[in-house]
């Protein structure tokens, strides 16, 4: 991750497959036929103290192909 500059984070969820990307990097690969197929999003920090997140060009697509668009 890139500290005190923009990282890209990209989230793919399709069905009970999940898949996670930063900077263009696989992190999960994931199949849970278990998993919940509906719910809320949520973005959310869970350690240290007092810290500011920000988003820019947050994207939100329905249905997308269970490919993600960062990774090469």
């Amino acid at each position: 991750m890139k500290l005190d500059d923009w990282n890209t984070y990209e989230v793919l969820a399709v069905g009970s497959k999940i898949r996670t990307a930063i900077n263009g990097k696989l992190c999960v690969d994931l199949d849970d036929p278990q998993i919940a197929k509906t719910g809320v999003i949520g973005f959310q920090l869970h350690s240290g103290g007092v810290f500011e997140v920000r988003y820019k060009d947050l994207k939100l697509e329905l249905d997308p192909k269970f490919e993600l668009t960062t990774v090469k």
